[in-house]
């Protein structure tokens, strides 16, 4: 399955959101709403990266992808730039590191250079937010779903270079 249909979930809920938000004149349920839209993102970015991570040792080794699969089958919450480069991506070789490092500084600059946006910022501030609201409770205070949603299509970004990166 490419990764990139996992999207489609995130991208679903947030037609939804779209068409319902500015009716809703509860602040707690608008909050509620920025919180699972949240989720929504933060969750198809796990099941695309562990995509994208188990795809690739599948096609280096049968064994080896098992192994992953089995190794890190929940390494939800672990999708931090910094994790991806040293709990997984260094593990395969200094090549491969390199190669996202890389990418994703590309990535990046085009972005700030072609939206003045920070995609890297932009990622790290849902996976942020998401822990803030799943494990507190607490929907975030200082964005809103407009911001929310441009971090979301940001971030979609760093898996991509995560995708080029890990191939063969």
């Amino acid at each position: 399955m490419d990764f990139e249909q996992h999207f489609q979930i995130a991208d679903d809920y947030i037609e939804h959101v779209d068409q319902n938000i500015a009716g809703l004149k509860d602040g707690f349920i608008q909050s509620r709403y920025l919180g699972f839209t949240i989720v929504s993102a933060v969750t198809v970015y796990e099941i695309a990266a562990k995509d994208i991570i188990f795809e690739f040792t599948r096609k280096k080794h049968k064994v080896f992808g098992e192994f992953t699969e089995n190794r890190f089958e929940r390494f939800n919450a672990r999708i931090q730039i910094k994790q991806l480069k040293d709990d997984f991506v260094g593990n395969f070789g200094e090549r491969y590191e390199k190669r996202f490092t890389n990418k994703l500084n590309e990535m990046e600059d085009l972005l700030l250079k072609s939206e003045r946006l920070s995609m890297k910022g932009a990622y790290k501030n849902l996976i942020t937010w998401r822990n803030a609201f799943v494990h507190a409770g607490e929907a975030p205070t200082t964005t809103n779903y407009e911001e929310v949603k441009k971090s979301y299509h940001l971030g979609k970004n760093v898996l991509r270079c995560l995708a080029q990166s890990l191939v063969r």
